[in-house]
């Protein structure tokens, strides 16, 4: 009869995790050799400073992130209180400005339209307020006499400016402006920038308008009867219903302008470029207007 097999031995062991070695007893470290002995310490000691490394490090980034964090909130609140100073001292400058524009002095109201333009420079938000402001002023003193002894036919100072600061932010920034139903009859505006201007409805008789920029202007039904517009531009403008009757045109440019139902009695186009402009016919302006060879249609 054979004898029982032995039982399988038994699989080794797993090695200690080195976190839980049982650190050596004093008696243990004084069986050691010197070497030994001096080797087991220093290992230790790089423990223990690894250990305290560590912390340091977790202190150091909760430091460095508390840091940054503490940083930008600051940027924060520093930018809010700059956006709500600067937009109290916007409101300050427009308060103050319109205040002058009040004033009897010439000068005064002058200052004041400056900074109004100002202002349109420097606050986006605020431009499309100042415009009507200046376009109503405009509206209001256009036949504001000038000084005693100066061209009566200029604009007074102060409305002069005014729309120089407005035609020229309109310009800049591809605005319309509401000149609509405004009175400049008989006024020298010779070379002024009016681009994308309202002058609908506009009494603009007799007024001088030689080498003014009036491309794309909305002029509709204005008043142009004998007013001076040599070399005027006016491509891409809307002049539907405008009575055009003795007015001088020559050389003025009307390149694709719409010209529907506009009065051409006794009109000098002599030199005018009239090609691609809608709602007119060659000979109907032939039979009413003056015209020569240099006349384009």
């Amino acid at each position: 009869m054979t004898s029982p097999a032995d039982p399988p031995a038994a699989p080794p062991a797993d090695p200690p995790v080195e976190g839980r070695l049982r650190p050596p007893t004093q008696e243990e470290l004084d069986q050691l050799p010197v070497r030994d002995r001096l080797e087991l310490l220093e290992l230790q000691r790089q423990r223990r400073d690894a250990r305290r490394h560590s912390r340091h490090q977790w202190f150091n980034s909760f430091g460095i992130a508390f840091g940054v964090l503490f940083t930008a909130a600051s940027l924060i609140s520093t930018w809010l209180t700059l956006q709500a100073t600067k937009e109290g001292q916007i409101t300050d400058r427009y308060t103050k400005a319109i205040e002058q524009l009040g004033s009897p002095k010439p000068e005064v109201r002058i200052g004041g339209i400056y900074a109004l333009e100002r202002l349109m420079v420097d606050s986006d938000r605020d431009r499309f307020t100042v415009m009507p402001v200046l376009a109503a002023y405009v509206r209001s003193h256009a036949q504001d006499k000038p000084p005693v002894g100066s061209d009566q036919s200029r604009l007074a100072v102060d409305v002069e400016a005014a729309l120089k600061a407005l035609s020229s932010s309109g310009y800049y920034w591809d605005l319309s402006i509401n000149l609509r139903n405004v009175d400049l009859h008989g006024k020298n505006l010779r070379g002024t920038l009016l681009y994308r201007a309202n002058l609908a409805e506009a009494n603009l008789r007799k007024t001088s308008l030689n080498l003014a920029d009036l491309r794309r202007a909305e002029m509709g039904g204005a008043d142009l009867r004998e007013a001076k517009m040599y070399g005027a531009i006016l491509r891409q403008a809307s002049l539907a219903g405008v009575d055009l009757r003795g007015a001088d045109l020559r050389g003025a440019d009307l390149f694709k302008t719409n010209l529907s139902q506009v009065k051409w009695n006794n009109a000098d186009l002599r030199g005018a470029d009239l090609r691609q402009a809608r709602g007119v016919r060659a000979e109907q302006v032939r039979r009413v207007a003056r015209t020569d060879r240099h006349t384009r249609f």
